[in-house]
């Protein structure tokens, strides 16, 4: 009864070869008996009539001739390099899909980020419109001309880092301290201008307007998102802007870009995506109905900015990219063409002064200085400080540290 089932054509329209490949096997697994003893039942499987019926041996020869092909094409070696092949392939279209999802993940990775970008640039619009009016309460800090003297300021406006905030051991920082300090440096730096009868006035921002959210332990410090702080950073250098103006002759501004505006970590971000640069734009459209304000574009890059004071090059840079040092210095010369007179800093937190070879090197402070995670890991200490120099024809003739006990 086993042996009939066995011999039975298989329904899914098994054909001849098929089907006398499939009993061979079966005999040679010991399944059915040899062909003499089933011929019968094949010859009728096959529907071969009566007066027609072959002998076990035809079918025979036609598997074994089917088997020497096969063993002759597929021999074992053969076989094993097609298996090989075919399993280089799989691999092959593998790595395929694998790229083509990178490549979609890439992408939705991209378009997500060019939305988020373009809703914060619309929400920034709306933000921005009116802000000149909010900060105009600036204006009577200052109450006096100053009449000339030959001698200049450079204000410097460094590591504002806007939107940080912590509250420690080390000190404190939020966005309305960050409001209250820069007030106070406007009202030093008018007290100084006014005894030394200034002429002009040369506002030097070297990076780190805002705080940003270049890293993870950045972004957790932050009390204001992104937009935010672009806003605050622009209204609190707007009102510092106005109330120089009131003051002196002549308010000069030159921007150079941070490490901290940086839209994405260093390794993938572009050069001159740096949101620096946007505040100081804002700034510019802010200010545009002040006579007295200028706002100086860079010619050199966006970190890198140069402007003639009495005749000298005084170049502003983050300090990032340049080291305040002797080799900082030839490095920066040789890549300008130009030895400048001076060079303004920012970036570590501190004031400092050198001279190397003759080239003049001034850092301003920080106005946060030491308490958020970076500082402390780094153990770097210092008070907030912002810097001011007096300028002649001669160059430099006094700095003046401001700091915020």
């Amino acid at each position: 009864m086993e042996n009939e089932e066995l011999l039975k054509r298989l329904p899914e329209d098994e054909n001849d070869e098929q089907y006398l490949w499939r009993i061979s096997c079966l005999i040679d697994s010991g399944k059915l008996p040899q062909w003499r003893f089933i011929n019968e039942q094949v010859n009728r499987a096959l529907g071969i009539p009566d007066d027609e019926m072959r002998d076990e041996s035809s079918f025979r020869k036609r598997v074994q001739a089917a088997k020497k092909f096969y063993d002759n094409v597929f021999s074992r070696k053969e076989s094993d390099m097609f298996i090989s092949e075919l399993d280089e392939a799989k691999r092959e279209l593998e790595k395929e899909k694998v790229k083509l999802r990178d490549e979609r993940t890439a992408w939705k990775k991209q378009n997500r980020d060019q939305a988020r970008i373009e809703e914060d640039i619309s929400k920034l619009g709306e933000m921005l419109s009116g802000m000149s009016d909010s900060i105009s309460d600036v204006i009577g800090i200052c109450d006096s001309k100053s009449d000339e003297s030959g001698t200049d300021m450079i204000v410097v406006l460094s590591d504002l880092h806007i939107g940080q905030t912590f509250s420690n051991y080390f000190g404190e920082y939020n966005s309305d301290i960050a409001k209250e300090r820069l007030d106070r440096y406007l009202r030093e730096a008018c007290d100084i201008g006014k005894k030394n009868n200034i002429d002009n006035v040369y506002i030097m921002c070297v990076g780190d307007l805002i705080s940003g959210n270049i890293h993870k332990t950045v972004q957790v410090t932050n009390r204001e998102n992104l937009i935010e702080q672009i806003k605050l950073a622009s209204e609190y250098v707007s009102r510092f802007c106005m109330g120089l103006c009131h003051e002196f002759s002549s308010v000069s501004f030159v921007n150079v870009s941070g490490n901290h505006s940086r839209i994405d970590n260093y390794k993938d971000a572009m050069h001159d995506d740096r949101l620096d640069d946007l505040i100081g734009f804002i700034v510019k459209n802010i200010m545009s109905g002040f006579d007295n304000f200028e706002y100086i574009e860079n010619f050199i890059d966006n970190g890198i900015a140069c402007i003639d004071i009495r005749g000298k090059n005084y170049v502003a840079v983050h300090g990032d990219y340049d080291k305040f040092s002797e080799s900082g210095v030839s490095r920066l010369s040789m890549m300008l063409g130009f030895v400048p007179y001076s060079i303004i800093y920012g970036h570590l937190h501190h004031n400092e002064f050198s001279s190397c070879s003759n080239v003049k090197l001034i850092r301003g402070g920080s106005l946060a200085s030491t308490g958020d995670q970076f500082t402390l890991e780094k153990r770097i200490k210092g008070e907030p400080s912002q810097m001011i120099c007096l300028v002649d024809n001669n160059g430099i003739k006094s700095l003046h540290p401001i700091v915020f006990r």
